[in-house]
């Protein structure tokens, strides 16, 4: 009764409240945000970070951002260095988190913004992204990957949606073919997905392709 009770409870929270662009998030889900930054930390999901920067207010619900990392200059937002009053935690944070998921990972997210139903939507791109579930760092100029990882590649040169010489990330599976965090649209996802089939490779429910190249070194599960 209890969890049906704090269900309706958070429902109403997210679902019943409309968030004009840039609003301030309240300290109901200012809470809850924090909780889910922690889930998604365990489980190996770098959008905690976003997460992050909505609390400490460095970051606002449905604007648009740029969030980065390399390993010369670091964490970035919208191209900026993370101020100094947060910039201790959060590279101590993610220190421990690429430590455990990824070493010498690069990565860069790009969106017009977050919207609070795909947070608290589990099966969300947002909620669903993770590391462990990727082939991590490809070298450059392309990748040197066998399968329907090549095939996507290659066809996705070939379209002008990658560029084999820049640092790009690919993912695919049942809710659609993405580049960059940017979804392709259903013709070309579906002559892509004909090209893998004829390769001999179709998707089922649970499986996946994804990757990122970065130039510096490799690493596949």
């Amino acid at each position: 009764m209890k969890k049906l009770i704090y269900s309706i409870i958070l429902c109403v929270i997210v679902c019943g409240l409309s968030f004009p662009a840039g609003a301030q998030i309240s300290d109901s889900i200012r809470t809850e945000l924090r909780k889910l930054s922690h889930t998604m930390f365990l489980e190996g999901n770098p959008n905690y970070l976003e997460l992050d920067a909505i609390c400490d207010g460095l970051l606002q619900t449905d604007t648009k951002y740029k969030l980065g990392y390399d390993k010369v200059r670091g964490l970035t937002l919208n191209d900026d260095l993370i101020p100094g009053g947060f910039k201790e935690h959060y590279d101590a944070k993610l220190d421990q988190f690429l430590e455990r998921e990824a070493k010498n990972v690069t990565f860069s997210t790009i969106s017009d913004g977050l919207a609070l139903k795909d947070v608290f939507d589990n099966t969300s791109t947002f909620r669903t992204r993770t590391f462990r579930k990727r082939d991590m760092l490809l070298p450059s100029p392309a990748p040197a990957v066998s399968g329907p990882s090549s095939i996507l590649v290659r066809g996705l040169a070939a379209d002008g949606d990658l560029d084999t010489n820049k640092k790009y990330e690919v993912h695919y599976s049942m809710s659609g073919l993405y580049v960059n965090e940017k979804k392709l649209n259903k013709q070309k996802t579906e002559r892509l997905a004909a090209v893998l089939k004829k390769a001999g490779f179709e998707l089922k429910a649970n499986d996946e392709i994804s990757f990122i190249k970065s130039g510096d070194s490799k690493k596949l599960k």
